[in-house]
């Protein structure tokens, strides 16, 4: 709250503190990544459990010992194929009555472990999603007071409920016929995913450049692999003459505001990978050092495209030797400080906040006073600012007596002083708990 001291400061404030900017990442990190997996392949909580015995533990495992990185995982709320018991799914089939393992899954959503909606279920091949489904999805996250922030499309054209999608109904409220008649559309959802809190939205692109939220340079060009010409050529054409804004990949934004079809708004988010290297099996190639040191040398974001129920040795050991190896030096990037290794919501979150909170300073009396503003109107309250990490110019002249306040929304927040970074430049974060592993 705002006592009547500060209210008087205030009204008779007319020096401006010093500029104040927000540092790309939480410190001491030079990069971000977060291994944005979809579930596809996962059939049972075993084995997504093995999978994240790996990452997320750190006791021992098949593969070695547990890795204790921050990875997230994306859930399924139905199935159709529950016979083929091809995808864990939080419900049975399509009902509503909970499966066995819903309460390990519960688990993971209040750890933010999983923090992805991969649509609200795997209909491929057959289709049968209706709104009545998210309802009961909805229902469930709200029975618990449980939230999710991204989404992610998923599967063929029978996933009727995707977003953004042109073959896909999920954000279309009503349709018209040729005579004019106007009809609800069964499968429109957009509104419940909202509920939940859903606001970053991965749609189908994918990039081959190495590091989002920089700009592009000669050499991303120039990679090997790399097709930005043709990806630029397809954007443009696209687009009406009148309109002519980047597309996705030549803006190198890892989100970035779309509005959908039933007029509201969320993030369009950019994955880094390709559709057919996506697997497990893959993952010596995705996490080379070479890959490594190109994102710390950009200062890049990256959201890789991940399935990691592909390509696995047996269920119970999720990983090969040499994918092993190569999360392990994942691992040791981040234990050094160089790449925060983090979930989905929690990069696109950070993101968020550099992208639209633009902070300021004030000298007063109590000390240095930092207030901030969100740029834009959305559909969905503010970001959260747990590990906003602030540079100061002067802050080497401040003493620990004089640390500086944020506040946002008439709310303070406590902010941590941090030791000199790679760059020789001191920061203030507000704190962030890591994410807990829950199945241990």
């Amino acid at each position: 709250m705002v006592t009547d001291q500060e209210v008087r400061e205030s009204a008779a404030q007319t020096q401006p503190g010093p500029q104040v900017g927000i540092r790309p990442f939480p410190y001491p990190y030079r990069a971000a990544l977060a291994i944005c997996n979809d579930l596809d392949n996962l059939r049972s909580f075993a084995e997504m459990k093995a999978v994240h015995d790996v990452l997320n533990g750190r006791g021992s495992t098949p593969c070695g010992p547990g890795l204790g990185m921050e990875v997230g995982d994306s859930l399924h709320f139905f199935t159709v194929h529950p016979q083929q018991d091809d995808t864990l799914a939080y419900f049975q089939g399509l009902s509503n009555i909970l499966a066995d393992h819903a309460p390990a899954l519960r688990e993971g959503l209040q750890a933010g472990l999983l923090d992805i909606l991969h649509t609200w279920g795997n209909y491929s091949q057959k289709g049968g999603f209706l709104r009545q489904q998210a309802v009961w999805a909805t229902e469930e996250m709200q029975k618990y007071g449980l939230r999710l922030t991204v989404w992610t499309n998923h599967g063929d054209r029978h996933n009727f409920q995707r977003l953004g999608r042109d073959d896909s109904l999920g954000d279309v409220r009503e349709v018209s016929s040729v005579r004019g008649d106007r009809s609800e559309v069964l499968e429109y959802h957009a509104d419940l995913a909202r509920a939940i809190g859903i606001r970053y939205l991965w749609i189908k692109e994918l990039t081959p450049v190495m590091g989002q939220e920089r700009f592009l340079n000669w050499q991303d060009w120039l990679d090997k692999g790399s097709d930005l010409g043709r990806i630029f050529m397809r954007g443009v054409l696209r687009q009406p003459p009148e309109l002519k804004p980047k597309p996705l990949q030549i803006a190198n934004h890892l989100i970035r505001p779309r509005r959908l079809r039933d007029g509201s708004r969320m993030y369009e988010m950019l994955r880094y990978g390709s559709f057919s290297r996506d697997g497990g099996a893959q993952l010596p190639e995705l996490l080379s050092l070479r890959f490594l040191r190109r994102l710390v040398d950009v200062g890049g974001a990256c959201l890789l495209y991940m399935h990691l129920g592909k390509d696995r040795p047996s269920p119970e050991v999720p990983f090969s030797r040499e994918s092993y190896n190569a999360l392990e030096r994942l691992a040791e990037w981040a234990r050094a400080g160089d790449i925060w290794v983090t979930t989905a919501s929690r990069l696109c979150r950070y993101v968020e906040l550099r992208q639209r909170l633009k902070l300021q300073t004030l000298r007063r009396e109590s000390g240095l006073l930092i207030t901030g503003e969100f740029d834009g109107v959305f559909d969905f309250p503010d970001p959260e600012v747990e590990g906003l990490t602030i540079y100061l110019p002067d802050y080497a002249a401040l003493s620990p007596e004089a640390a500086p306040r944020l506040r946002l929304g008439g709310e303070e927040k406590e902010l941590v002083r941090n030791p000199a970074d790679a760059h020789g430049r001191a920061s203030w974060t507000v704190p962030l708990d890591p994410v807990p592993y829950p199945w241990e």
